[in-house]
């Protein structure tokens, strides 16, 4: 995957991106990874809308996973 980020730009991500990098995805979570660091080198930014935090938050809160709930809050907070 070959983006070419401008300074200060901003992406948009839904939810799947979210779920491959937090979950280590064998094929896709390296590439987020990647593009999470392209972002902030290049004085970027990324946003989402509350709709994906629910979708990542909903399995861990019905598994009782209150630490993957508070990673992931705590991702969005810092990032």
């Amino acid at each position: 995957m070959e983006l070419s980020l401008n300074s200060n730009s901003t992406i948009f991500f839904d939810t799947a991106p979210f779920i491959y990098y937090f979950e280590d995805n064998p094929d896709y979570g390296q590439i987020i990874d990647q593009l999470l660091s392209s972002i902030y080198e290049n004085n970027s930014s990324f946003v989402t809308s509350y709709i994906t935090y629910i979708e990542l938050i909903t399995k861990p809160k019905q598994l009782g996973r209150d630490d993957i709930v508070a990673k992931y809050r705590d991702f969005f907070i810092h990032n």
